[in-house]
């Protein structure tokens, strides 16, 4: 019942979902587990942000080791992309939409909190030619969501 595959299985599934070639990042590390699929990551010291690039199969399992990493190690927040439709994604992992902004340009930036409470900011990246968007994801692990004065300004 089990998936498991080497890693290249998982980098070939990974290319085919979403149409990007995989490459081995320059300061990232890379984990990998059969039945998991794999997540590339990397801390930004500068920012307490872990920055978790590229991910195969089991989001759940990784976004939770990742979170483990980054208590353990001080830092206050994983930010991911997002090239997945971003509703279905915010309920994927179970997120409330406290506050939707329609920027200037069209985009929305919602500001959400998740199970616990805690801070989660969804930010345009790109807008591609068929109109899909891909956002920034940033989950705080310390700070609980406190309403937004505006689009761009926490009160």
């Amino acid at each position: 019942m089990t998936d498991r595959r080497e890693l290249l299985g998982w980098i070939q599934e990974y290319e085919k979902r979403t149409g990007d070639k995989f490459q081995a990042l320059p300061g990232f590390t890379l984990w990998y587990l059969p039945d998991r699929g794999f997540c590339q990551w990397k801390p930004m010291d500068k920012n307490k942000t872990i920055l978790c690039w590229s991910l195969c199969h089991d989001a759940k399992f990784w976004r939770d080791a990742l979170e483990c990493v980054a208590l353990q190690f001080g830092y206050d927040r994983i930010m991911t992309v997002c090239i997945l439709p971003i509703k279905a994604y915010i309920r994927y992992w179970g997120w409330k939409i406290e506050q939707d902004f329609v920027k200037d340009d069209g985009l929305h930036r919602y500001i959400c909190s998740d199970k616990q409470g805690r801070e989660v900011v969804i930010t345009p990246k790109c807008v591609f030619k068929d109109g899909s968007v891909n956002y920034f994801v940033t989950n705080e692990l310390r700070r609980k969501y406190k309403p937004w004065k505006n689009a761009d300004e926490r009160e």
